[in-house]
């Protein structure tokens, strides 16, 4: 890195400074504009220069200059000054009867009439060739389009009945100008979305609007857009809430007539609604709520339900940090007692066990719990099996006191019966074979998919016996469905 200037050293353009700041070099005075130029970095020039070469600065020069005033500017200019050192391009030599080119910048294309969508579409636009064929700038406040190849040097007295006429030749003839003010005036759908957003109250206007912009395609979308369909779809969430909830929330007075839910007013009534609601006693809301109070009155030993138990498990399994942090702050086991249920919870037969009579036990168990409150119950139940990439390593398991890993019929070996050089030299399986069910309707605290066989191999196995006893077993179990 550069060492860190802490003086101002020779300035560019320094006959237009009546003072600047040495102490810390963080403001230049311009005595031609009497404006204090705010300096970014200290000592620095970068916005001294932009100033200087800007149009109003330039055009306060050339008046000083015609009204005569200029003794002391043109001296700076003058040649016979060869004590002073031109650094700037724009230091150019004077005389009191010469007047200074001013360069108009290019105003860039026509894009419409309503700046706020090009804002937009610079905010939004996508990531493609047409896109990067053009740069939208902004300049004192003024937003403009322009031809990645622009001279930002405008063309004077062009024969043309254009808005645009004055623009440089680049971006007069750039060929897809249609195409840009095209794409600029769908802003407005994006346009109206942000205002619906931004409103206290979902309406149906709105609902409607943003469903329309989520089918839009997503192709190539910017990172802008992506945040902005995130924000729809919480609109589009909230606004079903609400108008599925709305009657109960006003019945409760938790809610004014603009849509805002006053927590406090709900807090109150919590009692109401949850002898009011007989659904609310058996949601997992209820369970937690219950948990919770149960270990905030010192009964650490507090039990759980099913549901929440299995809330704990899917939110460990997911993340163990959350799970940690919610336990702290809402009330939940320690990591121990969880696996310690999980290891409870797990079948006495490994599931590599792919004898038919246990792959039946297992189909039977879980058909039995879900039709535990309505026996006659017709279920429509898929089966399914495909083989999966397993590492091939052998483990013992503790839970079966059993070596595992190897490919059938070497998959489960009893610790008994093991031989490690015999284990040796068995072939260790790459994939597991799964059969699986499926159930289309779902029974409350009960999984509506059931792993009832999986049979280690090697790679692309040929066990056509293995597929063909879940067939045929398939064929036993609808019956068992049907017409037990």
């Amino acid at each position: 890195m550069p060492p860190k200037k802490v003086a101002w050293g020779d300035i560019p353009n320094e006959v237009f400074i009546e003072d600047k700041d040495n102490d810390k070099g963080k403001w230049i005075k311009c005595k031609i504009c009497h404006v204090v130029i705010r300096v970014r970095a200290s000592f620095g020039f970068t916005e001294w220069e932009n100033h200087c070469s800007s149009l109003r600065h330039c055009q306060k020069v050339k008046d000083q200059l015609l009204i005569g005033n200029s003794s002391k500017l043109t001296s700076y200019f003058i040649s016979d000054n060869s004590n002073k050192k031109k650094e700037n391009p724009t230091d150019v030599k004077l005389s009191s009867n010469k007047r200074i080119k001013l360069v108009t910048p290019c105003p860039g294309f026509s894009f419409g009439k309503n700046p706020e969508l090009l804002q937009l579409y610079h905010k939004y636009r996508k990531n493609d060739t047409l896109n990067k064929s053009i740069f939208i700038h902004c300049r004192d406040g003024v937003w403009s389009t322009h031809s990645c190849e622009c001279t930002n040097e405008a063309v004077r007295n062009r024969n043309s009945k254009r808005v645009d006429k004055n623009a440089c030749k680049k971006c007069f003839e750039f060929p897809s100008i249609q195409l840009v003010k095209d794409r600029i005036k769908r802003m407005e759908k994006i346009l109206h979305v942000e205002q619906y957003l931004t409103k206290p109250r979902a309406s149906k206007t709105g609902y409607l609007e943003v469903s329309n912009f989520m089918r839009t395609n997503v192709t190539q979308a910017s990172p802008a857009t992506l945040l902005l369909r995130e924000r729809c779809l919480k609109y589009i969430s909230h606004h079903d809430w609400l108008e599925e909830n709305f009657n109960k929330l006003q019945t409760y007075d938790a809610i004014d007539d603009a849509g805002k839910v006053h927590h406090q007013s709900w807090l109150k009534k919590v009692g109401k609604m949850y002898s009011d609601e007989p659904s609310m006693k058996s949601s997992l809301l209820h369970a937690l709520m219950q948990f919770t109070l149960s270990r905030y009155k010192g009964d650490v030993t507090a039990p759980a339900s099913p549901k929440l138990i299995g809330f704990f498990q899917t939110l460990y399994a997911l993340n163990p940090s959350i799970y940690r942090l919610f336990s702290k702050h809402f009330g939940g086991y320690n990591e121990r007692t969880l696996q310690r249920m999980s290891s409870n919870q797990s079948a006495e037969v490994p599931v590599v066990n792919c004898e038919i009579d246990v792959i039946r036990m297992r189909t039977k168990t879980w058909i039995n719990q879900i039709r535990t409150n309505d026996p006659s119950k017709l279920l429509l139940i898929s089966a399914m099996a495909d083989a999966t990439k397993v590492p091939p390593v052998g483990e013992f398991s503790y839970r079966y006191n059993s070596w595992v890993g190897g490919s059938y019929p070497n998959h489960c070996i009893d610790a008994d019966h093991y031989d490690q050089e015999k284990m040796v030299t068995n072939e260790m399986a790459t994939e597991i074979k799964v059969g699986l069910l499926s159930l289309q309707e779902y029974t409350d605290g009960i999984c509506p998919f059931k792993i009832i066989s999986a049979r280690p191999q090697s790679t692309n196995e040929s066990c056509d016996e293995y597929n063909y006893n879940i067939r045929m077993q398939y064929q036993v179990w609808r019956m068992f469905i049907v017409f037990q």
